[in-house]
């Protein structure tokens, strides 16, 4: 009895906390970040003040959690849609096909100034850094998954994490411009590019793992020229 007490507790206050969340992220696409108080909130979620209290210590961690679960929410949608073609070669040109739409719709602009408007309340506030670190984190551990099964197991997990940071940062720096910029940029050229480079930066990452493995006549061809140089 008392588990099942425990459980049913555990299960309302799980209720409470997503409703508040909902409500908070609805409030934070339509007054921003920084003009959203608790008040709006506490409105919003039809919750007293004293019960957002009880579940967030404060504004800050409101804010973080909701941001943090977005993310996520985000994130299993893009990785469903991958995986439902599969992964394997190819799934980051997938990903990117994924991606096109997200800088055309109309709500663009809305996207974009919230993700402004987050990365400057962000480097602000500790609960800013640590949602900021970690939704980035989440995304580049999926990222690099989706790019280990496109490269397979020759390059080293470092280069995998180089190559998936490299992909968050040209996604978030053209959510920025294409905000900024709407109409005059040509987004799909600027993606078919990206597919391009990508699959260029996949051949040279193989080429430097299979030049480095001992034995290899890449990596006996490369000591030549640097002998070579060298004399």
């Amino acid at each position: 009895m008392v588990k099942l007490a425990k459980a049913r507790r555990e299960a309302k206050d799980l209720e409470w906390r997503n409703h508040i969340l909902d409500a908070t992220s609805r409030c934070l696409s339509a007054r921003g970040f920084h003009d959203t108080t608790i008040d709006d909130i506490s409105r919003a979620s039809m919750t007293p003040r004293s019960v957002l209290y009880r579940y967030f210590p404060n504004k800050d961690a409101l804010l973080a959690e909701t941001v943090l679960r977005s993310s996520r929410q985000n994130w299993a949608i893009v990785s469903s849609l991958i995986n439902e073609a599969s992964p394997g070669p190819g799934a980051v040109e997938r990903l990117i096909e994924i991606m096109i739409p997200i800088f055309t719709v109309p709500s663009l602009f809305d996207r974009g100034r919230f993700n402004v408007e987050w990365w400057a309340w962000a480097v602000r506030t500790e609960s800013g850094i640590r949602s900021f670190r970690e939704t980035w984190r989440e995304w580049r551990e999926g990222l690099a998954a989706v790019i280990r099964s496109e490269v397979g197991d020759e390059p080293s997990d470092e280069t995998v994490q180089a190559m998936a940071n490299l992909m968050l940062a040209l996604y978030n720096g053209l959510l920025l411009h294409a905000t900024l910029e709407g109409d005059e940029l040509d987004i799909e050229a600027i993606m078919r590019l990206q597919q391009d480079g990508w699959a260029g930066i996949f051949e040279r990452a193989k080429g430097a793992q299979e030049e480095e493995a001992p034995g290899s006549t890449r990596r006996a061809g490369a000591e030549r020229r640097r002998a070579t140089r060298r004399a």
